[in-house]
């Protein structure tokens, strides 16, 4: 029972895992780095708090999966809080699929 439990933890682990991945591609075709300046406009602060990109809430949601954060829908979050909670999915992601970034990187160059 302990090794299923495990195999089941280390299966939902790896799925949880291209989950940040596949959410990270979607949100590396925005092509606006999550230290961009225009994340600070007015308009994204309340679309990212809204969660009206869905592109942020998938990266969001996709790394507070894999690290076991539950949402809690009754507690509101703060712009600031969810800035952060951005920012550290991007992070990780960013460290998690080093290639994915060189390839939009590249993308960009090629249609320049």
């Amino acid at each position: 029972e302990l090794i299923l439990k495990e195999m089941n933890e280390k299966e939902w682990e790896k799925q949880m895992t291209e989950l940040l991945g596949d959410a990270y591609k979607c949100f590396l075709r925005l092509n606006c780095p999550e230290d961009d300046s225009l994340w600070q406009s007015v308009k994204f602060k309340h679309q990212i708090h809204d969660g009206t990109i869905f592109e942020v809430e998938a990266l969001c949601n996709a790394f507070m999966a894999l690290n076991g954060i539950k949402s809690t829908p009754s507690i509101p979050i703060s712009w600031e809080q969810k800035r952060l909670l951005f920012r550290f999915a991007a992070k990780e992601a960013e460290k998690l699929f080093p290639a994915l970034g060189i390839s939009s990187i590249s993308m960009k160059k090629k249609r320049k």
